[in-house]
């Protein structure tokens, strides 16, 4: 029988349950660290994260310097600044989840970035280019003349100033939307560029006691489409198109056991039982002969009659992130905000789009609520606030979707009303009861026109 140090029988724990339990935790001096059970380092996938509980804010760990596993890391301070606040929202939950940065402050202008970061002395800023009043390629050269050693990240939505961006030796050129992995990368680079090596966020392969990064890190999406990337970006084969539904149809369970019979009833309804179990057995074969050769940490699990998928921490799912907080009973705060934020720029189109099965359309109406209910939860938390430009695109993305909802509609033309935009509002009516008129031969419901004679009423 193996014996248990003293000290780990004292917590009820064998020190065999932990083994991302880092050797040794340092602060500065003039603070130390919370002494708490259960108080880890948890690493996972490209979205490294500290628990809550070790710091209550991962935004603030301040510079302390730690050592995980015998590496030093020096937690390095950025700055955020792009016009979109949905922007700057999705980029700091990255930044907070992989937690190698301190985010010492964000900007939707240009010039209150440049006024406050010869106080904050950032080593990194995240620019978006194309910004009103002075762009992020003017906003960079000025940091970069005023802020010795900065680094400089450009995150937009278009290429085309790839060339000038790297004029100024930036670090990394970001394409929108972002993605942890992309966030991860830049981190990286910024370690390197340092001289700090990556923030001990790289292993030379998982058995090192990592549970993964972005280079060994597998992402799973299924909205807009279906598109998988195993780890450094490889691509994953599949040899028939049932393989990918198989794979499909088993992440969406979430990790249960699915009956055999579901499976067979679901993938091929309509061959004899004697085929549908051929087709099975050489599916499930093909399935885990593809996973295995993108060395991705997914497993296809059996269980008598039973098919079950596991995913290890490395694996992200868009679909799967988006069932949790649609499940979540938490009530909506600022921070909660920012996590629907994230999620929501997730969703880029129905799920598993131009798939027609019958089990897939069923999952896909399932998702499209799930997505709905988000946004509009989101969009009148913000709204309630006041936050209006917060909550104008949130309700324009759900109507990208679901342009015949009435109660997006209503809220869009809301908060046209509020901001007085009368411009946008008569625009988005008249759009919209067109549309209403030629697809379901309605009006638009009796609240919406009774704003609308409001604000006609309140016209010059």
């Amino acid at each position: 029988m193996r014996r248990v140090p003293l000290c780990w029988m004292l917590l009820g724990v064998s020190r065999m349950s932990f083994p991302l339990i880092p050797n040794t935790l340092v602060s500065n001096s003039r603070e130390r660290l919370p002494q708490r059970v259960g108080q880890i380092l948890d690493i996972q996938g490209p979205r490294a994260y500290w628990r809550k509980g070790f710091w209550e804010n991962p935004s603030k760990i301040n510079r302390r310097e730690i050592i995980l596993s015998g590496a030093e890391v020096q937690v390095l301070r950025a700055i955020l600044i792009d016009d979109e606040q949905p922007a700057l929202d999705i980029l700091r939950v990255f930044l907070e989840q992989d937690g190698r940065l301190e985010v010492a402050g964000s900007y939707r202008r240009a010039k209150d970035a440049l006024d406050e970061a010869g106080g904050l002395k950032p080593d990194v800023a995240f620019i978006d280019i194309e910004m009103t009043a002075m762009n992020g390629l003017e906003l960079a050269e000025k940091l970069i003349a005023r802020i010795d050693d900065i680094e400089i990240v450009f995150t937009t939505a278009f290429d085309k100033y790839a060339l000038d961006a790297f004029k100024y030796t930036a670090l990394h050129y970001i394409l929108k939307p972002l993605t942890p992995e992309a966030v991860w990368e830049a981190v990286n680079r910024l370690y390197r560029r340092k001289g700090k090596g990556t923030g001990n966020a790289e292993r030379e392969t998982p058995a090192a006691g990592s549970s993964g990064a972005a280079k060994n890190s597998t992402l799973v999406r299924l909205f807009g489409g279906f598109r998988i990337q195993g780890p450094n970006g490889s691509p994953v084969h599949w040899r028939t198109a049932k393989t990918k539904e198989l794979f499909a149809f088993l992440v969406l369970r979430g990790g249960s056991f699915v009956s055999k019979w579901d499976i067979l009833d679901s993938l091929w309804p309509d061959s004899d039982e004697e085929r549908a179990h051929t087709n099975l057995y050489t599916t499930v074969y093909k399935l885990r002969k593809a996973l295995r050769e993108a060395s991705a940490d997914i497993a296809i699990e059996q269980s008598m009659e039973n098919y079950g998928i596991r995913m290890g921490d490395s694996v992200w799912v868009d679909a799967e992130e988006l069932k949790k907080l649609a499940l979540s009973a938490s009530p909506l705060d600022n921070e909660a905000a920012d996590r629907h934020r994230a999620v929501l720029h997730s969703y880029e189109g129905e799920l598993l789009a131009g798939w027609d099965s019958l089990w897939c359309v069923s999952e896909q109406e399932k998702f499209a609520q799930r997505f709905r209910s988000l946004s509009l939860r989101l969009a009148v938390f913000e709204l309630e606030r006041g936050r209006l430009d917060d909550a104008e695109p949130v309700a324009r993305k759900l109507l990208e979707q679901m342009p015949l909802d009435e109660e997006a509609n209503g809220m869009l033309l809301t908060i046209y009303a509020r901001k007085k935009d009368r411009v946008s509002f008569l625009r988005h009516y008249e759009r919209m009861s067109k549309l209403f008129e030629s697809e379901l031969g309605l009006s638009p419901q009796p609240s919406i026109r009774k704003l609308y004679e409001k604000m006609m009423e309140a016209a010059p």
